[in-house]
């Protein structure tokens, strides 16, 4: 079973330039705990432009809570929350979701 975990942002122009750059830097820290296929979305046609969802996925619920426990522990995670507290209001998060691929 796939799990995708989607964590939405939204932010002005300047900032979402910063999530790509920072989503890049991060993506190699994501796989290294165990992430799979990290990418960062945004839209071409339709969809909100102010907004981009940065993705990545797991084999399983279990392989996702091993990462998330490791994320959490990590230094990775304490100075991504400064940064982003920083940004704040030109990026906020908007909220994460967990899914599982439902055809699989």
């Amino acid at each position: 079973m796939t799990i995708s975990v989607i964590t939405t942002w939204e932010g002005t122009p300047a900032a979402l330039m910063l999530l790509t750059e920072a989503s890049r830097a991060s993506a190699a820290i994501h796989v290294s705990l165990g992430a799979k296929n990290p990418r960062l979305l945004e839209p071409m046609a339709g969809g909100d432009l102010t907004r981009r969802h940065y993705v990545f996925d797991f084999d399983s619920i279990e392989d996702w809570a091993s990462f998330a426990t490791r994320i959490r522990a990590s230094e990775w995670w304490a100075a991504t929350g400064k940064v982003v507290a920083d940004a704040h209001p030109n990026l906020r998060m908007l909220g994460q979701a967990i899914m599982r691929n439902a055809i699989e």
